[in-house]
């Protein structure tokens, strides 16, 4: 029987000294440790899911843009900023928590296209043909792309626009809210101080 385990035949070594003896290994100690530690992540998985879920509700999408007002221009990066940062998971990066923390911004670049349409889809569409060919335009960062939409949506100097459209703005058919609102609106991006205001 020796010779199976051994098959060279040699003697076995002596058995040495006793080593320290293992732990006992409880399994249903270590099943009940396990089956708590995935009740805990997933609780924390549900949580940040739910959290993710009723953001992403909460915030309006952005409408799509069409190309046509530079203050649309504005409330449409404005509005699909708040929007995108609202969607977790889906277009941001993410923590080992599961939290999203960083904008995925090639997501954000792919999916921003996506709502431009008539003239917007149209200086769009060379970024567009560069995804489907496997490629990233605006080098895959969001900054860029801000910068290169503003540059073709938006007016070349904010406050002078504002200035001349401010000392243009008539009340009209709009509501005193309504025009107050656009008087605000203009007034902060002027520079102007309140006393300068009111001449």
């Amino acid at each position: 029987m020796e010779q199976l385990n051994n098959p060279g035949g040699a003697p076995a070594p002596p058995a040495g000294p006793a080593g320290p003896e293992a732990p006992a290994i409880d399994p249903a100690a270590i099943l009940v440790e396990l089956v708590q530690a995935m009740t805990t992540l997933a609780d924390a998985s549900t949580k940040s899911l739910a959290n993710s879920l009723s953001k992403a509700k909460v915030v309006q999408k952005p409408s799509p843009f069409k190309g046509d007002q530079e203050s649309d221009a504005r409330r449409f990066l404005t509005t699909y900023q708040m929007w995108a940062r609202a969607q977790g998971t889906a277009l941001n990066t993410v923590n080992q928590e599961g939290r999203a923390t960083d904008p995925d911004q090639t997501e954000w670049i792919r999916v921003a296209l996506s709502y431009l349409q008539d003239d917007a889809a149209i200086w769009a569409a060379p970024a567009m043909e560069e995804f489907a060919n496997g490629g990233v335009p605006f080098y895959g960062q969001w900054g860029v792309f801000c910068t290169e939409f503003k540059a073709r949506f938006e007016t070349v100097d904010e406050t002078v626009d504002a200035k001349e459209k401010l000392r243009k703005l008539e009340q009209g058919t709009s509501t005193v809210p309504e025009y107050a609102a656009l008087f605000k609106q203009l007034m902060a991006r002027t520079g102007y101080s309140s006393a300068d205001l009111r001449d």
